[in-house]
């Protein structure tokens, strides 16, 4: 199956999750290169930082103090359905046009 043939809502949820990834992988590696507070300028800027607000707000509500790696791991899915909803608002959109 091509990339033109998906659906917007699927091209949407993919291209955030692949971009949340490598944003995961830069930060893992500023972690590993530099060791230092400079990595933290990237993670307050970038898709984690949502989640990581998100974290405050459920280490609250469970009691309990949650992972790094399950943050990540759970920004990469918020990403993923964020993406393809605006997916799904962009395919709306242009089916829209093409009906009239």
């Amino acid at each position: 199956m091509k990339w033109k043939s998906w659906p917007y809502w699927l091209r949407g949820g993919v291209i955030m999750g692949v971009l949340t990834l490598i944003y995961i992988v830069i930060i893992y590696a500023c972690g590993w290169i530099i060791n230092n507070f400079l990595c933290l300028a990237p993670l307050m800027f970038g898709p984690v930082y949502p989640v990581i607000i998100m974290d405050s707000n459920l280490e609250f509500i469970l009691n309990r103090k949650i992972s790094f790696e399950f943050l990540l791991i759970l920004s990469v899915i918020f990403w993923l359905i964020v993406g393809s909803l605006i997916g799904a608002l962009v395919g709306h959109i242009k089916s829209r046009k093409t009906q009239s």
